[in-house]
Order: C-alpha cells, then structure tokens, then sequence
C-alpha cells in the first residue's frame, strides 16, 4: 500500500517538474524568438511593419504547432466537451470577461493619473492596428488568444495544484509578459490591470476546466478592441 501511495506522489512531483520545465522553456522561447531572425541574417529591427507582423505570425504558428503536439489528446477531448455545453460555457465567458475588463478598466484609470501613456506594449500593438489592420486583427484576435490560453493558463494550471496559486501566477505572469522590456520603469504597474485581467481568465478556467472557454473570452475581448481600433481605419481606404 505504501509503496502504492509513494509511487503516485512521485509521479504526480514528476508531472509537475516536467510542466513547470516545458513553460519556462516556452515562456523564454517566446519572449526570445526574435533571436531566430537575426540568426537567419534577418534585422528584425530595420523590417517594414507589415514584415514584422507576419514574423509575428510565423511565431504563433510554431508555438501553436508545439502546443496541439504537447496537449493534443486534452484539446480534442476539450473541444468536444465545449461544443455540447457551448452555451453554458459562454455564459461563463462572458462573465469573467466582464469582471476582467471591469476590472483592469477601473486599475488602468487610476494608473492613467500619473502615468501619461498607456503603454509601450499596448502602444506597439495599435501602431501595427493601424499600419497593417487586417493583418494585425487576425493575429490579435484569434492567434493572440490560442497562445495566450494555453500558455498562461493550460500550461500554468498544470503547474500548481492549489487553485489560488494557480490565479495568482497566472495573472502576475500574464501582466508581466506585456510590460517586460518598458523603457518606462513605471509602466510595470500595468502588472497589476493585466493581472486582473488574466487572473480572471484563470478563475474561468477553474470554473469549468476547459480551455476553450477562456480561448472564447480572450478572443471577444481582443475582437472587440481590435474592431475598435481597425473601423476608422479601413472607413478611410
């Protein structure tokens, strides 16, 4: 019995390891892929707008290739579960978007007393909105979230068996990945609306343990503002 219980408790810590190696491998990855194109000889720096965004696509496809490989069976067995409870899982989505967004709407009002911009990261992506609005809508509203989703919150929850760990990591890592590199030193506040924002999304996630709920959440919200920003634009073509 003993050996039994040793047996699963080790496995289980194995798991675990093994999970927290694969993000923190993704996570550098990520974060480091512009390495790739300069060591294809490629400046990333000096590339025209359009040029970049579709470096940015080619990202999302190798990461969304690693995933399908790395989650593959959980995916397909997700997907069917979301198809025949759609509607009760929309409901849910749309519940944490709205706590999210309220949230990180009443945070960003109060950063924006003393902070003038709204930040170098979300400042990069409405420039790409405006230069290259189809393409920049595609990557922000259905890329975007898929990796996201899965590296945030599939692969984090995986990571921490205790649920409000879990949350928190998830919303302090999803908030640091989109101020990390500001010349700004405090733009790094917007931890904390970003925060709101993705640990929202993981509180979705524990409701209804399916990925593709915070996937459809993530990508109204992207959908919405990136609509938003892309309207005036193409009304002037």
């Amino acid at each position: 019995m003993n050996n039994n219980v040793n047996e699963v408790v080790n496995n289980s810590v194995n798991s675990k390891t093994k999970e927290i190696v694969f993000f923190i491998i993704t996570i550098f990855a990520f974060m480091l892929f512009e390495i790739v194109w300069y060591a294809l000889g490629i400046k990333y720096d000096n590339l025209s707008p359009r040029s970049k965004v579709l470096c940015m696509y080619a990202k999302y496809v190798v990461f969304i290739i690693i995933y399908i490989i790395r989650y593959r069976k959980y995916l397909i067995d997700k997907w069917k579960d979301f198809k025949n409870s759609f509607v009760k899982y929309a409901k849910v989505a749309i519940k944490w978007w709205f706590i999210g967004f309220l949230a990180m709407t009443i945070i960003n009002t109060i950063l924006g007393t003393f902070i003038e911009t709204a930040g170098e990261n979300e400042e990069a992506v409405q420039s790409f909105l405006k230069s290259e609005p189809l393409l920049m809508f595609f990557a922000t509203s259905l890329f975007a979230p898929i990796i996201e989703e899965l590296m945030f919150r599939k692969s984090l929850q995986d990571c921490f068996k205790n649920k409000i760990i879990f949350i928190v990591a998830s919303g302090f890592l999803f908030g640091l990945m989109h101020v990390i590199g500001s010349s700004n030193n405090l733009e790094y506040l917007f931890i904390l609306s970003y925060g709101a924002f993705g640990s929202a999304f993981a509180k979705c996630l524990v409701d209804t343990d399916n990925i593709y709920t915070t996937i459809l959440a993530h990508m109204f919200h992207n959908t919405v503002l990136s609509l938003i920003a892309i309207i005036p634009v193409v009304m002037k073509w």
